[in-house]
């Protein structure tokens, strides 16, 4: 019988460093995992919390208009880009060249922290798209 693969949980969440810059950009909605002191990702707020571990799902809600994430494959190794779909219809890749990152989670997070140090959306409008999830 094929194994199952799964996907790595620290595959589907941000980094510790984008946690905290989306803390410090005022993104306050709760998330599902946290990063803690040791290393590990934990469900659910832990007192060893050290920043907000975002899950793709919950960087795509905070996005501000459509975005896309593209999968590539070099090396046999995926690569992900972000792009946004501008509200004149036309597609703005930020900042204006390509970047490419190891998971969709980082990908997304890097889009919001742009989105939100550039102005297209504000800290309010990301929160309430968060915590409208439930």
């Amino acid at each position: 019988m094929e194994e199952k693969q799964t996907m790595r949980l620290d595959h589907q969440v941000c980094t510790p460093d984008q946690g905290k810059r989306l803390a410090n950009l005022g993104i306050t909605g709760a998330p599902l995992f946290w990063h803690l002191s040791t290393g590990e990702i934990h469900y659910g707020q832990h007192c060893d919390a050290i920043a907000p571990a975002y899950t793709t799902s919950e960087l795509g809600q905070m996005c501000p208009y459509e975005s896309y994430t593209y999968r590539f494959m070099r090396n046999e190794e995926p690569l992900w880009i972000w792009v946004i779909k501008g509200k004149n219809g036309a597609k703005d890749i930020l900042p204006p060249f390509l970047l490419f990152f190891r998971t969709e989670a980082i990908a997304k997070a890097n889009m919001i922290i742009s989105c939100l140090n550039e102005g297209k959306i504000s800290a309010k409008e990301a929160n309430k798209k968060l915590n409208k999830r439930y």
